[in-house]
């Protein structure tokens, strides 16, 4: 399994960073040097508009762990070392090692994450016109139209919140961000509140569906005694 590697140099916009050196002979060294080892390819970028002080990001990506710790305790290392204090005078830091790649052909090791996932989304799909009509069926049709925007209303509130509510779970569980293991652990969390949420909606749907429904014709009858 392939695996990468981040480097990240932190600092703001008056750090001393030679980009063109960095990119020009500084990845062309770091491919010669830990080629042989393992390294498979190597790259960075620049954040645009970052705010956490990040002024370069290298990835370097290599065919297994074992390749990565090779090339790390090799002796052109230190020359790799060297030449990143001609880039700048900030000191890189080694990040986590990051998502791993399938070889050709084989299928992606979390591939029921995938049907999980595409089983949710197909879900909503399904449920959301249902509901629509669950709703507004059960309301006078003079009524039908003000119900149908209220509920587009709550669908588009109830997203931005669960969006800051889930994420706010997240990052406030994944902690560092080069800790792997912190970081699924996160994600798994943030995937069970998800679906308590959803098991909470089914349930109060399945109520709601169980209830009779009014009688439109004495509903609009009603309406029009009160008009």
């Amino acid at each position: 399994m392939m695996i990468s590697m981040l480097v990240i140099y932190a600092g703001d916009e008056q750090t001393p960073f030679d980009r063109d050196h960095w990119i020009n002979v500084h990845f062309p060294l770091v491919q010669k040097s830990w080629g042989p080892y393992g390294l498979v390819s190597v790259g960075g970028f620049f954040p645009q508009g970052d705010g956490t002080g990040l002024i370069a990001v290298g990835v370097g990506n290599f065919r297994d762990e074992a390749a990565m710790e090779a090339a790390l305790n090799s002796p052109e290392t230190a020359h790799v070392m060297a030449d990143v204090d001609i880039v700048t005078a900030v000191k890189p830091q080694r990040s986590a090692w990051l998502i791993g790649a399938t070889t050709l052909g084989a299928p992606p090791g979390h591939l029921w994450l995938v049907v999980l996932l595409f089983l949710t989304g197909f879900g909503h799909g399904l449920a959301t016109p249902g509901l629509m009509h669950m709703v507004t069926g059960r309301v006078s049709p003079a009524f039908s139209g003000m119900i149908a925007g209220v509920i587009d209303s709550t669908l588009q509130a109830s997203a931005a919140l669960s969006v800051a509510v889930i994420g706010g779970v997240f990052y406030a569980l994944s902690g560092v961000r080069d800790d792997a293991g912190q970081f699924a652990h996160a994600f798994v969390v943030a995937l069970l509140v998800i679906a308590a949420s959803q098991l909470i909606g089914a349930c109060l749907g399945r109520t709601i569906a169980r209830r009779p429904a009014s009688d439109p014709a004495r509903c609009s009858h009603l309406n029009d005694v009160n008009i």
